[in-house]
């Protein structure tokens, strides 16, 4: 028997609000080893997310911000698309498992708990390849790129969401309420 809410632990919301973060901020992609000097005391660094590229000039002697901006990364390479299309598709995927996931516990249904599972591993994996993509194709590309925290935070909630789904659909096993 299904206990309404036992399809829902916190890992899968955890993991799902780390990938959400890692998605939309502008830290996938440090774009310089080092930042740049633009004069005696000032200097500016470059770090790129999926939809902006931002810079920020920051005084020497302090550190802080002087000024900063982002424009729009645009889609100049292909495989910035397919790293936008991925990712978005894993998200939408993996938040329609997360809803049939807690429907599930409330209509006590093991065929929804399925589908679940299925939406939840076919988004982290959508999501992880997305990541991967553009990570891997960067970083092929610029030697001067290193992967930014963003990125990081995008891949361990796809990996965690993946180990999520993997939890919903063993739990389907008749006498189980849940494993996850």
């Amino acid at each position: 028997m299904l206990v309404p809410g036992a399809a829902t632990s916190p890992s899968r919301g955890g993991t799902f609000a780390i990938y959400c973060v890692g998605f939309s901020t502008d830290y996938w992609l440090k774009l310089d080893d080092e930042p740049s000097r633009v004069a005696a005391d000032v200097s500016y660094d470059k770090h790129s997310g999926l939809w902006r590229r931002c810079f920020s000039f920051k005084s020497n002697s302090t550190g802080e911000e002087i000024s900063g901006f982002c424009e729009d990364v645009g889609n100049s390479h292909g495989y910035r698309v397919v790293a936008k299309i991925m990712c978005t598709t894993g998200l939408i995927v993996t938040l329609l498992g997360l809803v049939a996931s807690l429907t599930s516990g409330f209509f006590n249904s093991a065929k929804l708990l399925g589908v679940a599972g299925f939406l939840v591993v076919f988004g982290g994996l959508i999501g992880g390849i997305g990541t991967s993509v553009l990570m891997g194709k960067s970083l092929d590309d610029d030697d001067d790129v290193d992967p930014g925290y963003s990125s990081f935070m995008a891949l361990f909630g796809n990996i965690g969401l993946l180990i999520g789904g993997t939890m919903l659909l063993c739990s389907i096993r008749t006498g189980y309420n849940s494993i996850a």
